[in-house]
């Protein structure tokens, strides 16, 4: 498995933290200079009211505030998703795991400076193994539980994702309830985690060639791990095509539950 080793250079992080120093002292020298301009102006109408009043807005999520600790906390935010995802670090969690990040950076930040980020990157880079194998414990839990061996934990060869796709007309399309959608996003983060413990890059994501041939009534696509299969039922089958990486998968897994590990299927 790839480790997340050297991923962010402390050069580069050391930048990347200046930047956010200058912005977020540039921005309060803004601040600074409205309110003095709002002061300087009072004089000129005894109707306050009916003076202009310079205002500096935060275009983020949609909604406007001037306050320096909201600009520290959008910026940090955006400074963190955009090294998680330059470094491909997001790609190493699970889906809960990267939930759980979204969900921290987005309500509050930690501040975006090289201590942070050093720390946080060391903890990732010493913990990754452990990382990853949770993301695959996760994902395997989410499958039909009938996919699950009675004698192990193992992923064999085929499983079924009920409300995965609609039928509409000549043509397919995922479906757009939460169940088509859990669906749809657990056959993307098998498709990275295959590509991942493989060691190839994720270039050819089996959901979008389904995506491609749904409308025109397609029900069939595949890239190197998976083959898909979609019914006018709603249902998607799964088949995983690739064993070496499929045991590989199974043995973290028997690592997270214990030395029970079935045999792959023959």
């Amino acid at each position: 498995m790839h480790r997340a080793t050297d991923l962010a250079p402390r050069a580069t992080i050391a930048q990347l933290c200046g930047i956010r120093d200058r912005a977020l002292e540039q921005y309060a020298r803004i601040l600074a200079d409205a309110k003095a301009l709002n002061e300087l102006v009072k004089p000129l109408s005894h109707r306050e009211y009916a003076l202009p009043t310079a205002r500096l807005t935060i275009d983020r999520n949609r909604y406007d505030s001037t306050g320096l600790d909201l600009y520290r906390k959008n910026l940090d935010a955006a400074a963190w998703d955009h090294i998680m995802e330059a470094t491909e670090l997001r790609n190493l969690m699970g889906a809960q795991d990267r939930a759980k990040w979204a969900k921290q950076i987005n309500e509050e930040p930690p501040p975006f400076t090289v201590e942070n980020v050093t720390a946080t990157f060391t903890k990732m880079r010493d913990e990754a193994p452990r990382i990853f194998r949770q993301g695959i414990v996760d994902l395997f839990e989410q499958l039909p539980k009938d996919f699950r061996s009675h004698d192990g934990f193992k992923i064999g060869a085929r499983c079924v994702l009920q409300y995965a796709v609609n039928h509409w007309g000549p043509g397919y399309s995922w479906s757009r309830s939460s169940y088509g959608h859990d669906k749809k996003s657990q056959i993307n983060d098998l498709d990275r985690t295959f590509h991942k413990l493989a060691g190839v890059p994720w270039t050819a994501c089996v959901v979008d060639a389904a995506s491609a041939v749904m409308k025109d009534g397609n029900t069939e696509a595949e890239n190197r791990f998976f083959r898909l299969r979609w019914f006018q039922n709603g249902n998607c089958h799964v088949w995983f095509l690739d064993r070496e990486t499929t045991a590989a998968a199974n043995r973290l897994l028997a690592q997270h539950y214990g030395p029970a590990l079935a045999k792959m299927n023959r």
